[in-house]
């Protein structure tokens, strides 16, 4: 019985330890599947700036786009134009597969931050078979397109702003 109840202990002891050894971003990326190989990332920087009394209006004409176009080797270049973050940002770009979903983390990895906001634009490539597919950007809304040779196009995904503009 004794023998039994260590066996036990050993069993939720060992469960505990592998369960702390995993991380929120570890669980997501294999829900999400396989990771892809992100190359060519371009930052253009903070572009102009916005301060958190200065906030953009829908009238202002700065427009969050997305444009898929097919490059050489098959890859996917992915330019997401004029999305804001804090002018301090330091971004990371992770992209993952799972059939024929994309999900695309662009994540602000800097551990400061100021108080302004600023459109970027961002340009990456991912290794691509052709198909059809759906993207997910950040967790926003997913969008369905068909990547070929001949691949260009354009998404308007809205006013340049967030919803949350708190600092």
């Amino acid at each position: 019985m004794k023998l039994k109840r260590m066996f036990l202990y050993i069993a939720v002891l060992a469960t505990m330890v592998w369960a702390w050894g995993c991380n929120e971003e570890d669980m997501q990326s294999t829900v999400a599947g396989t990771s892809l190989k992100v190359y060519n990332i371009y930052n253009s920087g903070c572009l102009s700036n916005t301060r958190s009394e200065e906030v953009p209006s829908a009238s202002s004409g700065l427009y969050e786009t997305l444009r898929l176009k097919a490059v050489e080797d098959g890859r996917l270049q992915i330019a997401h134009d004029s999305v804001i973050y804090n002018c301090a940002a330091k971004m990371e770009i992770r992209v993952s597969q799972k059939g024929d979903q994309l999900w695309v983390k662009e994540k602000d990895v800097s551990k400061s931050s100021v108080r302004c906001l600023c459109p970027y634009n961002l340009k990456y490539e991912i290794p691509l078979r052709h198909g059809t597919y759906t993207i997910r950007i950040n967790e926003g809304v997913a969008y369905t397109f068909t990547h070929h040779a001949a691949t260009d196009t354009i998404i308007l995904l809205g006013p340049s702003m967030k919803n949350n503009l708190s600092f």
